[in-house]
């Protein structure tokens, strides 16, 4: 741990002293850390993501922070949602698939192991109740993730779901990594897609 600890302040020095920004390699470690299952009675309690180890995001936040007057927050844990609250809530559910069966799917598919690139930091900004709030993130890319996506929409069309209800590729990866009030979504009217890039991100 204390060697740990050691390396990410030598890390963020140097990320400081250099303007770029960092991110330990062991957030692709995904297999290390185990698969959770996110299942609940309210709209925004069901959704299907891959879980991450949390140690590389909390450094990089510590690095964006240095950068922000506000104090960021975060949920002290690091995830790509696949199948979001809302598609669940409002499409799947709806013609009886199941969480179960998402899960079923995403464990079968060793969501776990799935493959995944980091492309940039990325940042998005809306006025709320009059005051700006802000949201950041790593834009990434997963054709692996997709491929689930791809099962959860084929199981979905075995239901009589519509096809131009659930679209696999109408889905932004992110991980997201701090925000000022509440994290934004694209309920907001917020894109976490690559046109929100700010920063790159150098692996380590």
């Amino acid at each position: 741990m204390r060697m740990w600890l050691s390396w990410a302040l030598v890390a963020l020095s140097l990320a400081a002293s250099a303007g770029d920004l960092t991110l330990n390699r062991a957030l692709f470690n995904a297999e290390r850390v185990p698969f959770v299952l996110h299942s609940g009675m309210g709209e925004f309690d069901t959704y299907l993501a891959m879980n991450l180890p949390f140690a590389p995001m909390a450094e990089l936040l510590q690095q964006v922070q240095l950068n922000h007057s506000r104090l960021l927050k975060t949920r002290g844990e690091a995830h790509i949602t696949v199948v979001t609250p809302v598609e669940y809530w409002h499409v799947l559910r709806k013609v009886g698939v199941t969480i179960a069966e998402i899960n079923l799917i995403a464990q079968e598919s060793q969501i776990q192991r799935a493959q995944f690139r980091v492309i940039c930091l990325g940042k998005r900004s809306k006025e709320l109740a009059g005051i700006k709030e802000s949201t950041y993130y790593v834009v990434v890319r997963s054709p692996d993730l997709l491929q689930i996506r791809r099962k959860v929409r084929d199981l979905y069309l075995s239901k009589r779901g519509s096809r131009r209800a659930f679209k696999p590729e109408n889905w932004l990866p992110h991980i997201t990594l701090g925000y000022t009030e509440r994290d934004l979504h694209e309920s907001d009217g917020v894109k976490k897609d690559e046109n929100s890039c700010i920063l790159p991100i150098q692996l380590l």
